[in-house]
């Protein structure tokens, strides 16, 4: 019904037993308990915290490392994964690396629908954003490539989101030729989207 709905539900106290709910197996919850979650997120980030503490970022992981579930769902899994780890240096980047991210993500950028292809590209991000040990993750699984393709990806939003993606996966790898290299050729690739026909992605 709108954010003041969300946030009525938040004062009364629907937090702790949604942040239970999680450790639920019961499939049939599992596409609400999305809906509620990115519903809390978009409107308290705060509560990333909460969901770290309790490795609630488990059960999105699984989520969007399952092709088979709708791709709202997933997509939605993958907005609540991205809010996880924004301005959350280093708990929640450190939480979801472990939890194999990086991988699961890649593994969706060629998913049909768009949305999800956004917010993977979001998560990772996220994910390496500032983040060493992320990026050398990144680099070593050829991520910078498997975005470079996103480049040319009908979806203005698809393009704008891997361009921001590439963007803060360059640099941090002083005295690295390999990594030296590598932001180099993602510099140059960028370049070229500068022609982008879309504002958003110039």
């Amino acid at each position: 019904m709108g954010p003041w709905a969300g946030n009525l539900a938040l004062s009364v106290g629907i937090f702790p037993y949604v942040l239970k709910l999680l450790q639920s197996p019961a499939s049939e919850l599992r596409p609400i308990l999305v809906f509620i979650w990115a519903k809390i997120l978009a409107l308290d980030k705060s509560c990333q915290m909460d969901l770290v503490k309790d490795n609630g970022q488990i059960y999105f992981l699984k989520i969007l490392a399952s092709p088979k579930l709708p791709a709202m769902q997933r997509a939605m899994a993958a907005f609540i994964l991205t809010v996880i780890m924004n301005n959350y240096f280093f708990p929640g980047q450190s939480a979801c690396l472990s939890g194999k991210l990086i991988n699961i993500a890649l593994l969706q950028l060629t998913d049909t629908d768009s949305l999800v292809r956004t917010w993977c590209l979001f998560c990772l991000a996220k994910v390496w954003e500032g983040y060493e040990e992320a990026k050398r993750v990144g680099l070593h699984a050829d991520a910078h490539v498997a975005i470079c393709t996103l480049l040319e990806d009908p979806v203005v939003e698809v393009r704008a989101a891997a361009v921001y993606s590439l963007g803060t996966f360059i640099g941090g790898g002083q005295g690295n030729e390999e990594r030296t290299n590598v932001d180099f050729s993602i510099g140059l690739t960028l370049i070229v989207c500068a022609k982008d026909a879309s504002p958003l992605v110039r």
